[in-house]
């Protein structure tokens, strides 16, 4: 997934920081790393704001090889962080555009919310 504010040295194996490439008027850090469950990602970093603002991910599920490709289009900051808000993927060739319209800092969350649900 997204490095995001992840403890990623845990996560991510194998950093390697590639060379530098231009997105349009934008320099940006090229970084690429391995998570512990098979996926490749490199995430270009923009030089000046130290933003993400693209991620590649490759990875492989039953058997099958699969590619997401992100760019973060906007950053606003909540509780003094700075988010990726509005984000455009293509995902085996079809585009999605997510806007995240309220985003929380350290709220108590509700773990049961993310169990498995029951089965039909």
């Amino acid at each position: 997934g997204m490095l995001g504010l992840s403890p990623w040295r845990s996560h991510y194996t194998a950093p390697a920081l590639l060379p530098p490439q231009k997105h349009v008027d934008t320099w940006c850090y090229v970084v690429a790393v391995d998570d512990r469950d098979g996926v490749k990602a490199t995430y270009h970093i923009d030089a000046k704001t130290l933003l993400v603002l693209r991620c590649d991910l490759a990875f492989e599920s039953k058997g099958k090889k699969g590619r997401i490709l992100t760019w973060n289009l906007a950053h606003e900051e909540f509780g003094g962080i700075k988010v990726p808000v509005r984000h455009r993927s293509f995902i085996e060739g079809v585009e999605v555009v997510t806007t995240l319209e309220k985003v929380e800092v350290n709220v108590p969350i509700d773990t049961s919310d993310f169990g498995k649900p029951p089965a039909p």
